[in-house]
């Protein structure tokens, strides 16, 4: 599910097509927390709270994605870094 998100901003950055791992990002996002609230492992709650819960933790993590997403573009992170001549003596 991270790497999911991680490879979602990184496309979303580099202007691609971010979606390819964003809905994934979003699914697993919803599976794993609906996951956690219900089982008797984690939270052990009601299968409906479980659903109400994770629909609400995958909307913010959705939106808190575009938010640093578009605040990332914005500031021109750098994606890639130049390591030819790394083993080069300065």
């Amino acid at each position: 599910m991270i790497a999911l998100w991680v490879a979602a901003m990184y496309l979303f950055i580099a202007r691609k097509n971010y979606w390819i791992a964003a809905i994934p990002g979003a699914f697993m996002t919803m599976v794993t927390t609906t996951y956690i609230i219900n089982a008797p492992i984690g939270f052990g709650l009601s299968m409906t709270t479980a659903y109400i819960g994770a629909s609400i933790i995958t909307a913010s993590i959705v939106v808190i994605f575009f938010i640093a997403a578009k605040k990332a573009r914005e500031n021109n992170v750098q994606l890639d870094e130049d390591f030819s001549n790394w083993n080069k003596a300065a």
